[in-house]
Protein backbone atom coordinates (compact mmCIF):
# COMPACT_ATOMS: atom_id res chain seq x y z
CA UNK A 1 0.00 0.00 0.00
CA UNK A 2 2.83 2.37 0.86
CA UNK A 3 4.51 1.57 -2.44
CA UNK A 4 1.32 2.44 -4.34
CA UNK A 5 0.94 5.71 -2.42
CA UNK A 6 4.57 6.62 -3.00
CA UNK A 7 4.22 5.80 -6.70
CA UNK A 8 1.12 8.01 -7.03
CA UNK A 9 2.86 10.81 -5.16
CA UNK A 10 5.89 10.52 -7.42
CA UNK A 11 3.69 10.57 -10.54
CA UNK A 12 1.86 13.64 -9.26
CA UNK A 13 5.13 15.37 -8.48
CA UNK A 14 6.47 14.56 -11.95
CA UNK A 15 3.25 15.82 -13.55
CA UNK A 16 3.35 19.09 -11.63
CA UNK A 17 7.05 19.50 -12.33
CA UNK A 18 6.49 18.98 -16.06
CA UNK A 19 3.57 21.43 -16.05
CA UNK A 20 5.70 23.99 -14.19
CA UNK A 21 8.56 23.64 -16.67
CA UNK A 22 6.10 23.96 -19.56
CA UNK A 23 4.54 27.14 -18.16
CA UNK A 24 7.99 28.61 -17.41
CA UNK A 25 9.40 27.86 -20.88
CA UNK A 26 10.45 30.92 -22.95
CA UNK A 27 9.13 29.13 -26.05
CA UNK A 28 5.62 29.38 -24.63
CA UNK A 29 6.08 33.16 -24.49
CA UNK A 30 6.78 33.27 -28.22
CA UNK A 31 3.88 30.92 -29.06
CA UNK A 32 1.32 32.92 -27.06
CA UNK A 33 2.56 36.28 -28.37
CA UNK A 34 2.26 34.99 -31.95
CA UNK A 35 -1.26 33.75 -31.16
CA UNK A 36 -2.30 37.17 -29.82
CA UNK A 37 -0.66 38.95 -32.79
CA UNK A 38 -2.54 36.73 -35.29
CA UNK A 39 -5.90 37.51 -33.63
CA UNK A 40 -5.15 41.24 -33.58
CA UNK A 41 -4.14 41.11 -37.26
CA UNK A 42 -7.30 39.20 -38.23
CA UNK A 43 -9.44 41.77 -36.39
CA UNK A 44 -8.13 44.43 -38.77
CA UNK A 45 -8.96 42.32 -41.85
CA UNK A 46 -12.28 40.69 -40.89
CA UNK A 47 -15.13 43.25 -40.51
CA UNK A 48 -15.87 43.74 -36.81
CA UNK A 49 -19.20 44.62 -35.25
CA UNK A 50 -19.79 48.23 -34.09
CA UNK A 51 -19.85 49.07 -30.36
CA UNK A 52 -23.67 49.14 -29.98
CA UNK A 53 -24.36 45.87 -31.81
CA UNK A 54 -26.95 44.86 -29.15
CA UNK A 55 -29.29 47.45 -30.66
CA UNK A 56 -31.44 45.65 -33.29
CA UNK A 57 -31.28 48.68 -35.56
CA UNK A 58 -27.48 48.81 -35.38
CA UNK A 59 -27.31 45.04 -35.98
CA UNK A 60 -29.52 45.21 -39.07
CA UNK A 61 -27.59 48.18 -40.44
CA UNK A 62 -24.29 46.34 -39.94
CA UNK A 63 -25.55 43.21 -41.71
CA UNK A 64 -26.86 45.34 -44.57
CA UNK A 65 -23.26 46.24 -45.45
CA UNK A 66 -22.59 42.64 -46.56
CA UNK A 67 -23.68 41.31 -49.98
CA UNK A 68 -27.01 39.53 -49.78
CA UNK A 69 -25.48 36.15 -50.72
CA UNK A 70 -22.96 36.36 -47.84
CA UNK A 71 -25.41 37.31 -45.06
CA UNK A 72 -26.39 33.69 -44.15
CA UNK A 73 -22.71 32.84 -43.64
CA UNK A 74 -22.25 35.97 -41.50
CA UNK A 75 -25.23 35.00 -39.32
CA UNK A 76 -23.81 31.49 -38.79
CA UNK A 77 -20.32 32.72 -37.92
CA UNK A 78 -21.37 35.61 -35.67
CA UNK A 79 -22.11 33.46 -32.54
CA UNK A 80 -18.53 32.11 -32.70
CA UNK A 81 -17.02 35.59 -32.20
CA UNK A 82 -15.49 35.80 -35.68
CA UNK A 83 -16.76 39.37 -36.08
CA UNK A 84 -16.05 40.42 -32.50
CA UNK A 85 -12.59 38.95 -31.97
CA UNK A 86 -11.32 41.59 -29.54
CA UNK A 87 -14.09 40.68 -27.07
CA UNK A 88 -14.20 36.93 -27.77
CA UNK A 89 -12.57 33.82 -26.38
CA UNK A 90 -10.18 33.84 -29.36
CA UNK A 91 -8.30 36.71 -27.70
CA UNK A 92 -9.19 36.18 -24.06
CA UNK A 93 -7.90 32.59 -23.97
CA UNK A 94 -4.32 33.32 -25.15
CA UNK A 95 -4.23 36.40 -22.91
CA UNK A 96 -5.28 34.31 -19.89
CA UNK A 97 -2.69 31.65 -20.76
CA UNK A 98 -0.07 34.35 -21.26
CA UNK A 99 -0.87 35.84 -17.85
CA UNK A 100 -0.61 32.41 -16.16
CA UNK A 101 2.65 31.72 -17.99
CA UNK A 102 4.12 35.07 -16.94
CA UNK A 103 3.23 34.52 -13.27
CA UNK A 104 4.97 31.13 -13.33
CA UNK A 105 7.93 32.54 -15.29
CA UNK A 106 8.40 35.39 -12.80
CA UNK A 107 8.19 32.99 -9.86
CA UNK A 108 10.74 30.73 -11.56
CA UNK A 109 12.99 33.54 -12.81
CA UNK A 110 12.79 35.98 -9.90
CA UNK A 111 15.20 34.35 -7.42
CA UNK A 112 17.75 33.65 -10.17
CA UNK A 113 17.61 37.25 -11.41
CA UNK A 114 18.03 38.53 -7.87
CA UNK A 115 21.15 36.38 -7.34
CA UNK A 116 22.60 37.74 -10.58
CA UNK A 117 21.82 41.32 -9.55
CA UNK A 118 23.60 40.74 -6.25
CA UNK A 119 26.53 39.36 -8.23
CA UNK A 120 26.48 36.00 -6.46
CA UNK A 121 24.83 33.31 -8.58
CA UNK A 122 27.60 30.96 -7.49
CA UNK A 123 27.31 27.49 -8.94
CA UNK A 124 23.56 27.83 -9.38
CA UNK A 125 21.45 28.34 -12.48
CA UNK A 126 22.70 30.87 -15.02
CA UNK A 127 20.55 33.06 -17.26
CA UNK A 128 20.86 33.94 -20.92
CA UNK A 129 23.70 32.49 -22.98
CA UNK A 130 26.76 30.84 -21.51
CA UNK A 131 30.02 30.08 -23.30
CA UNK A 132 33.54 29.06 -22.16
CA UNK A 133 36.86 30.73 -22.87
CA UNK A 134 40.00 28.61 -22.62
CA UNK A 135 43.52 29.91 -23.19
CA UNK A 136 47.04 28.61 -22.48
CA UNK A 137 49.43 31.48 -21.67
CA UNK A 138 53.22 31.35 -21.49
CA UNK A 139 53.43 33.54 -18.41
CA UNK A 140 53.23 32.72 -14.71
CA UNK A 141 49.82 32.32 -13.11
CA UNK A 142 50.10 35.45 -10.94
CA UNK A 143 51.12 37.63 -13.89
CA UNK A 144 48.40 36.31 -16.20
CA UNK A 145 45.80 36.69 -13.44
CA UNK A 146 46.83 40.28 -12.73
CA UNK A 147 46.81 41.09 -16.45
CA UNK A 148 43.31 39.69 -16.96
CA UNK A 149 41.87 41.31 -13.83
CA UNK A 150 43.45 44.65 -14.79
CA UNK A 151 41.83 44.52 -18.23
CA UNK A 152 38.44 43.63 -16.71
CA UNK A 153 38.64 46.60 -14.36
CA UNK A 154 39.55 48.95 -17.22
CA UNK A 155 36.55 47.62 -19.18
CA UNK A 156 34.22 48.51 -16.30
CA UNK A 157 33.90 45.09 -14.65
CA UNK A 158 33.65 44.81 -10.91
CA UNK A 159 35.97 42.14 -9.48
CA UNK A 160 35.32 40.19 -6.31
CA UNK A 161 38.40 39.75 -4.04
CA UNK A 162 40.77 37.15 -5.45
CA UNK A 163 40.62 33.78 -3.76
CA UNK A 164 42.94 30.82 -3.67
CA UNK A 165 41.58 27.42 -4.47
CA UNK A 166 40.35 25.70 -1.33
CA UNK A 167 42.93 23.19 -0.07
CA UNK A 168 45.86 24.73 -1.90
CA UNK A 169 49.01 25.40 0.13
CA UNK A 170 50.35 28.02 -2.26
CA UNK A 171 48.64 31.11 -3.58
CA UNK A 172 50.63 30.70 -6.76
CA UNK A 173 48.86 27.49 -7.87
CA UNK A 174 45.51 29.04 -8.89
CA UNK A 175 43.69 32.38 -8.84
CA UNK A 176 39.88 32.26 -8.85
CA UNK A 177 37.74 35.34 -9.38
CA UNK A 178 34.24 36.52 -10.22
CA UNK A 179 33.47 39.62 -12.29
CA UNK A 180 30.34 41.32 -13.54
CA UNK A 181 29.39 44.26 -15.74
CA UNK A 182 26.04 46.12 -15.78
CA UNK A 183 24.64 43.67 -13.25
CA UNK A 184 21.47 45.74 -12.70
CA UNK A 185 20.56 45.08 -16.31
CA UNK A 186 19.61 41.54 -15.32
CA UNK A 187 16.41 43.12 -14.04
CA UNK A 188 15.51 43.74 -17.69
CA UNK A 189 14.67 40.02 -18.05
CA UNK A 190 12.10 40.28 -15.27
CA UNK A 191 10.96 43.65 -16.66
CA UNK A 192 10.02 42.08 -20.00
CA UNK A 193 7.78 39.51 -18.32
CA UNK A 194 6.34 42.05 -15.89
CA UNK A 195 5.49 44.44 -18.74
CA UNK A 196 3.86 41.70 -20.81
CA UNK A 197 1.88 40.59 -17.77
CA UNK A 198 0.64 44.11 -17.08
CA UNK A 199 -0.38 44.53 -20.74
CA UNK A 200 -2.21 41.18 -20.62
CA UNK A 201 -4.12 42.20 -17.49
CA UNK A 202 -5.09 45.49 -19.14
CA UNK A 203 -6.31 43.78 -22.32
CA UNK A 204 -8.31 41.18 -20.38
CA UNK A 205 -9.99 43.78 -18.16
CA UNK A 206 -10.62 46.05 -21.14
CA UNK A 207 -12.29 43.14 -22.94
CA UNK A 208 -14.57 42.38 -19.99
CA UNK A 209 -15.09 45.75 -18.30
CA UNK A 210 -14.25 48.34 -20.96
CA UNK A 211 -17.14 50.22 -22.54
CA UNK A 212 -17.15 51.79 -25.99
CA UNK A 213 -19.73 54.41 -26.86
CA UNK A 214 -20.18 56.69 -29.88
CA UNK A 215 -21.74 60.11 -29.32
CA UNK A 216 -22.53 62.85 -31.84
CA UNK A 217 -21.11 66.28 -31.22
CA UNK A 218 -23.03 68.93 -33.15
CA UNK A 219 -22.99 72.69 -33.49
CA UNK A 220 -24.52 74.37 -30.44
CA UNK A 221 -25.36 70.94 -29.03
CA UNK A 222 -23.48 70.41 -25.78
CA UNK A 223 -22.76 66.92 -24.46
CA UNK A 224 -21.48 65.95 -21.02
CA UNK A 225 -19.07 63.06 -20.61
CA UNK A 226 -20.05 60.18 -18.28
CA UNK A 227 -17.38 61.03 -15.71
CA UNK A 228 -17.39 62.95 -12.46
CA UNK A 229 -16.37 66.57 -12.97
CA UNK A 230 -16.06 66.17 -16.74
CA UNK A 231 -16.60 69.32 -18.83
CA UNK A 232 -19.33 69.83 -21.40
CA UNK A 233 -18.21 69.71 -25.03
CA UNK A 234 -19.59 71.93 -27.78
CA UNK A 235 -18.56 71.80 -31.44
CA UNK A 236 -17.68 75.29 -32.68
CA UNK A 237 -16.76 74.34 -36.26
CA UNK A 238 -14.65 72.18 -38.56
CA UNK A 239 -11.74 73.34 -40.72
CA UNK A 240 -8.82 72.09 -42.84
CA UNK A 241 -10.68 69.05 -44.22
CA UNK A 242 -8.85 66.97 -46.83
CA UNK A 243 -9.91 64.31 -49.33
CA UNK A 244 -13.52 63.69 -50.35
CA UNK A 245 -15.53 66.45 -48.60
CA UNK A 246 -18.37 64.00 -47.99
CA UNK A 247 -15.99 61.55 -46.29
CA UNK A 248 -12.91 63.59 -45.28
CA UNK A 249 -9.72 61.70 -44.48
CA UNK A 250 -8.36 64.50 -42.30
CA UNK A 251 -9.62 67.64 -40.66
CA UNK A 252 -9.66 69.64 -37.45
CA UNK A 253 -12.65 70.04 -35.15
CA UNK A 254 -12.79 73.10 -32.90
CA UNK A 255 -14.28 71.91 -29.60
CA UNK A 256 -15.12 74.19 -26.70
CA UNK A 257 -14.79 72.70 -23.20
CA UNK A 258 -16.97 74.30 -20.54
CA UNK A 259 -16.57 73.45 -16.85
CA UNK A 260 -18.53 74.85 -13.94
CA UNK A 261 -16.58 77.57 -12.19
CA UNK A 262 -13.85 77.62 -14.82
CA UNK A 263 -13.26 79.60 -17.97
CA UNK A 264 -14.17 77.79 -21.18
CA UNK A 265 -11.34 76.57 -23.41
CA UNK A 266 -11.25 76.08 -27.17
CA UNK A 267 -9.28 73.06 -28.36
CA UNK A 268 -8.30 71.98 -31.89
CA UNK A 269 -8.92 68.25 -32.33
CA UNK A 270 -7.59 66.37 -35.36
CA UNK A 271 -9.59 63.60 -37.02
CA UNK A 272 -8.67 60.10 -35.72
CA UNK A 273 -6.61 61.56 -32.86
CA UNK A 274 -7.38 60.87 -29.21
CA UNK A 275 -6.91 62.41 -25.81
CA UNK A 276 -7.48 61.53 -22.16
CA UNK A 277 -10.14 63.48 -20.32
CA UNK A 278 -11.21 62.63 -16.77
CA UNK A 279 -10.35 58.95 -17.11
CA UNK A 280 -12.12 58.62 -20.47
CA UNK A 281 -10.19 58.18 -23.71
CA UNK A 282 -11.85 60.23 -26.46
CA UNK A 283 -11.21 59.68 -30.16
CA UNK A 284 -12.50 61.95 -32.92
CA UNK A 285 -13.76 59.04 -35.01
CA UNK A 286 -15.60 60.78 -37.86
CA UNK A 287 -16.63 64.06 -39.46
CA UNK A 288 -20.00 63.98 -41.21
CA UNK A 289 -21.40 66.67 -43.54
CA UNK A 290 -24.84 67.78 -42.44
CA UNK A 291 -27.94 69.07 -44.22
CA UNK A 292 -30.52 71.23 -42.50
CA UNK A 293 -34.24 70.66 -43.11
CA UNK A 294 -37.01 73.14 -42.29
CA UNK A 295 -40.72 73.11 -43.10
CA UNK A 296 -43.28 75.96 -43.43
CA UNK A 297 -47.04 75.80 -43.75
CA UNK A 298 -47.84 77.50 -47.08
CA UNK A 299 -51.22 78.79 -45.77
CA UNK A 300 -50.35 80.15 -42.31
CA UNK A 301 -46.63 80.73 -42.84
CA UNK A 302 -45.88 79.02 -39.52
CA UNK A 303 -43.02 76.61 -38.90
CA UNK A 304 -43.95 72.93 -39.03
CA UNK A 305 -42.23 70.80 -36.39
CA UNK A 306 -39.94 67.98 -37.50
CA UNK A 307 -38.66 64.98 -35.56
CA UNK A 308 -35.53 62.94 -36.47
CA UNK A 309 -35.67 59.15 -36.19
CA UNK A 310 -32.10 58.68 -34.93
CA UNK A 311 -31.20 59.90 -32.45
CA UNK A 312 -34.70 60.21 -30.99
CA UNK A 313 -35.40 63.84 -30.13
CA UNK A 314 -38.44 65.97 -29.41
CA UNK A 315 -40.05 67.76 -32.41
CA UNK A 316 -38.25 70.96 -33.39
CA UNK A 317 -38.32 73.62 -36.07
CA UNK A 318 -34.92 72.78 -37.59
CA UNK A 319 -33.43 69.32 -38.01
CA UNK A 320 -29.86 68.56 -39.08
CA UNK A 321 -29.21 65.13 -40.56
CA UNK A 322 -25.93 63.56 -41.77
CA UNK A 323 -25.64 62.89 -45.49
CA UNK A 324 -23.34 59.89 -45.00
CA UNK A 325 -23.42 56.91 -42.69
CA UNK A 326 -26.43 54.91 -41.55
CA UNK A 327 -29.55 55.45 -43.61
CA UNK A 328 -31.65 55.39 -40.43
CA UNK A 329 -30.23 58.78 -39.39
CA UNK A 330 -31.64 60.42 -42.56
CA UNK A 331 -35.31 59.72 -41.78
CA UNK A 332 -37.38 62.65 -40.45
CA UNK A 333 -40.95 62.45 -39.21
CA UNK A 334 -43.51 65.25 -39.68
CA UNK A 335 -46.01 64.37 -36.92
CA UNK A 336 -48.64 66.96 -37.82
CA UNK A 337 -48.77 65.78 -41.45
CA UNK A 338 -48.37 62.02 -40.84
CA UNK A 339 -45.56 61.86 -43.38
CA UNK A 340 -41.94 60.77 -43.26
CA UNK A 341 -39.02 62.34 -45.11
CA UNK A 342 -35.86 60.57 -46.22
CA UNK A 343 -32.85 62.49 -47.47
CA UNK A 344 -30.03 61.14 -49.60
CA UNK A 345 -27.36 62.50 -51.92
CA UNK A 346 -25.30 61.69 -54.99
CA UNK A 347 -22.20 63.64 -55.92
CA UNK A 348 -22.82 65.59 -59.12
CA UNK A 349 -20.30 65.12 -61.89
CA UNK A 350 -20.99 68.65 -63.18
CA UNK A 351 -19.61 71.79 -61.60
CA UNK A 352 -21.72 74.94 -61.30
CA UNK A 353 -20.72 77.64 -63.81
CA UNK A 354 -19.22 79.81 -61.06
CA UNK A 355 -16.58 77.16 -60.43
CA UNK A 356 -15.15 77.45 -63.94
CA UNK A 357 -12.64 80.18 -64.60
CA UNK A 358 -11.46 81.68 -67.87
CA UNK A 359 -7.72 81.68 -68.56
CA UNK A 360 -6.11 82.68 -71.92
CA UNK A 361 -9.29 81.89 -73.80
CA UNK A 362 -9.59 78.39 -72.30
CA UNK A 363 -11.58 77.00 -69.37
CA UNK A 364 -9.79 75.60 -66.34
CA UNK A 365 -11.20 74.10 -63.18
CA UNK A 366 -10.47 75.82 -59.88
CA UNK A 367 -8.65 73.54 -57.45
CA UNK A 368 -10.34 75.24 -54.50
CA UNK A 369 -13.88 74.23 -55.44
CA UNK A 370 -15.81 71.04 -54.79
CA UNK A 371 -18.64 69.46 -56.82
CA UNK A 372 -22.03 70.17 -55.28
CA UNK A 373 -23.98 66.99 -54.49
CA UNK A 374 -27.48 66.44 -55.85
CA UNK A 375 -29.93 65.93 -52.98
CA UNK A 376 -32.75 63.42 -53.20
CA UNK A 377 -35.86 63.80 -51.06
CA UNK A 378 -38.38 60.98 -50.62
CA UNK A 379 -41.72 61.63 -48.90
CA UNK A 380 -43.79 58.74 -47.52
CA UNK A 381 -47.40 58.99 -46.32
CA UNK A 382 -48.47 57.02 -43.26
CA UNK A 383 -47.10 53.49 -43.31
CA UNK A 384 -46.55 53.33 -47.06
CA UNK A 385 -43.36 51.61 -48.19
CA UNK A 386 -43.27 53.36 -51.57
CA UNK A 387 -42.67 57.11 -51.64
CA UNK A 388 -45.48 59.38 -52.66
CA UNK A 389 -42.90 61.87 -53.91
CA UNK A 390 -39.31 61.35 -55.02
CA UNK A 391 -37.48 64.40 -56.28
CA UNK A 392 -33.98 65.76 -56.68
CA UNK A 393 -33.00 69.28 -55.73
CA UNK A 394 -29.98 71.45 -55.07
CA UNK A 395 -29.02 73.13 -51.84
CA UNK A 396 -31.41 75.89 -50.65
CA UNK A 397 -34.19 74.72 -52.98
CA UNK A 398 -37.70 74.03 -51.73
CA UNK A 399 -40.20 71.24 -52.34
CA UNK A 400 -43.94 71.55 -51.66
CA UNK A 401 -46.07 68.58 -50.63
CA UNK A 402 -49.67 68.73 -49.36
CA UNK A 403 -49.52 72.35 -48.27
CA UNK A 404 -46.08 72.24 -46.63
CA UNK A 405 -42.93 73.68 -48.14
CA UNK A 406 -39.68 71.89 -47.26
CA UNK A 407 -36.31 73.64 -47.53
CA UNK A 408 -33.05 71.65 -47.71
CA UNK A 409 -29.84 73.59 -47.00
CA UNK A 410 -26.35 72.14 -47.40
CA UNK A 411 -22.92 73.68 -46.85
CA UNK A 412 -19.50 71.98 -46.96
CA UNK A 413 -18.53 73.93 -43.83
CA UNK A 414 -21.37 72.31 -41.85
CA UNK A 415 -20.09 69.15 -40.16
CA UNK A 416 -20.96 67.10 -37.11
CA UNK A 417 -18.31 65.15 -35.22
CA UNK A 418 -18.52 61.61 -33.86
CA UNK A 419 -16.67 61.05 -30.59
CA UNK A 420 -15.77 57.51 -29.50
CA UNK A 421 -15.61 57.12 -25.73
CA UNK A 422 -13.49 54.37 -24.26
CA UNK A 423 -12.51 53.59 -20.70
CA UNK A 424 -8.91 54.76 -20.47
CA UNK A 425 -7.93 53.00 -17.24
CA UNK A 426 -7.29 49.59 -18.76
CA UNK A 427 -5.72 51.01 -21.92
CA UNK A 428 -3.35 52.95 -19.66
CA UNK A 429 -2.31 49.63 -18.09
CA UNK A 430 -1.76 48.15 -21.57
CA UNK A 431 0.33 51.14 -22.67
CA UNK A 432 2.36 51.08 -19.42
CA UNK A 433 2.98 47.34 -19.76
CA UNK A 434 4.16 47.60 -23.37
CA UNK A 435 6.34 50.56 -22.37
CA UNK A 436 8.02 48.62 -19.55
CA UNK A 437 8.63 45.63 -21.84
CA UNK A 438 10.04 47.85 -24.61
CA UNK A 439 12.34 49.76 -22.24
CA UNK A 440 13.57 46.48 -20.75
CA UNK A 441 14.42 45.15 -24.22
CA UNK A 442 16.23 48.40 -25.09
CA UNK A 443 18.15 48.25 -21.82
CA UNK A 444 19.31 44.68 -22.48
CA UNK A 445 20.35 45.65 -26.02
CA UNK A 446 22.30 48.78 -25.04
CA UNK A 447 23.86 47.72 -21.71
CA UNK A 448 23.76 43.90 -21.69
CA UNK A 449 24.76 42.36 -18.35
CA UNK A 450 27.81 40.09 -18.29
CA UNK A 451 28.79 37.67 -15.52
CA UNK A 452 32.22 36.01 -15.59
CA UNK A 453 33.57 33.36 -13.27
CA UNK A 454 36.64 31.18 -13.53
CA UNK A 455 40.31 31.34 -12.79
CA UNK A 456 43.89 30.99 -13.87
CA UNK A 457 45.74 27.82 -12.89
CA UNK A 458 49.45 27.07 -13.01
CA UNK A 459 50.48 24.47 -15.60
CA UNK A 460 53.68 23.45 -17.27
CA UNK A 461 55.27 26.23 -19.33
CA UNK A 462 52.92 28.95 -18.07
CA UNK A 463 49.32 29.10 -16.96
CA UNK A 464 45.85 27.95 -18.12
CA UNK A 465 42.90 30.35 -18.24
CA UNK A 466 39.41 28.84 -17.83
CA UNK A 467 36.43 31.21 -17.84
CA UNK A 468 32.64 30.82 -18.07
CA UNK A 469 30.90 33.91 -19.47
CA UNK A 470 27.18 34.40 -18.93
CA UNK A 471 25.31 37.19 -20.78
CA UNK A 472 22.18 38.12 -22.72
CA UNK A 473 24.18 40.26 -25.14
CA UNK A 474 26.05 39.41 -28.32
CA UNK A 475 28.34 36.56 -27.27
CA UNK A 476 30.46 36.92 -30.42
CA UNK A 477 31.35 40.55 -29.59
CA UNK A 478 32.08 39.74 -25.95
CA UNK A 479 34.26 36.74 -26.91
CA UNK A 480 36.22 38.89 -29.39
CA UNK A 481 36.84 41.51 -26.67
CA UNK A 482 38.25 38.84 -24.37
CA UNK A 483 40.41 37.38 -27.15
CA UNK A 484 41.95 40.78 -27.92
CA UNK A 485 42.66 41.46 -24.23
CA UNK A 486 44.29 38.10 -23.50
CA UNK A 487 47.97 37.38 -24.25
CA UNK A 488 48.51 35.30 -27.40
CA UNK A 489 48.77 31.54 -27.12
CA UNK A 490 52.46 30.44 -27.36
CA UNK A 491 53.47 28.70 -30.55
CA UNK A 492 54.87 25.15 -30.37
Amino acid sequence: MNDVTESRTANLVNLLDGLWRLLASPRLTVILLVWVAVILALSTVVPQTPPNIEDPVVLSQWKAKFPFAVRPVVERLQPFGVFDQLDSVWLRLPLALLLAHILVALADLGPVVWHHVRGSPGEGRLLGKTFPIERHMAIPVDESGQQLIGWLREAGYRILPAQTQEGDTSEQDKVDFTAWHWRWSWLGLAGIYFGLGLASVGLILQSWLGQVQDVNLGLDNAITLPATGAPSLVLEGVQDTRGDPMRPTSGVALVRMESEGRESRLRAWRLHSGRLLRGVWLTLADLRPMAEVTAVDTVTGEQVLLQPFSPRMSPQERVRVPLVGDSETRFIAVPSQNVTLHLDYQADAQYPPSIWETFEGGRVKSEDRQPVPSLFLSIYRGVEVDPSLLTSLNSNETVEFRGVQYLIAFDYDDYDATLRLNSALWWAAVALGWGIAALSIIQLAIVPPVYVRGGVAAVEEGSQLSLVVNTVGDERVIAENFERALPPTPEH
